[in-house]
């Protein structure tokens, strides 16, 4: 299990990357694999990495979607890619992406209902919640 840690100043404060990797230090020893820190204004994020997937080796993490309007960092698995790719209608393009970009193109197709959306699918394909 990769470990995760996360900033968010409700002021609105600037979030230094140094103070996130100061949290992230603690945690290194769950991340072998690699580690890395994100930050901007209010908010900061980091990562330390441990693969336990294929798309997991190129998975970078935080991610920043190329526009720099989202930012996600999970340690996550989805089982059901093909499912969520499917409904997703963003085409074959999708199957290497590793599972945080996924979680953020649901995210950004969906917003807020994104896990709302994943329950309804599950209910559709017959499979428990």
């Amino acid at each position: 299990m990769s470990a995760i840690c996360g900033l968010y100043r409700r002021n609105g404060a600037p979030v230094a990357a140094d103070g996130v990797l100061s949290m992230l230090g603690r945690l290194l020893h769950r991340g072998p694999d690699g580690h890395a820190v994100w930050s901007k204004n209010a908010v900061g994020m980091g990562h330390a990495m441990l693969h336990v997937t294929p798309e997991s080796l190129s998975e970078p993490l935080p991610l920043v979607a190329g526009d720099d309007a989202y930012a996600i960092t999970a340690d996550a698995r989805i089982d059901n890619r093909a499912d969520l790719i499917a409904a997703l209608e963003t085409g074959p393009s999708l199957k290497e992406l590793p599972d945080s970009a996924l979680i953020l193109a649901a995210y950004r197709k969906w917003g807020e209902d994104c896990a709302i959306h994943r329950r309804f699918l599950l209910r559709h394909l017959g499979r428990a919640q």
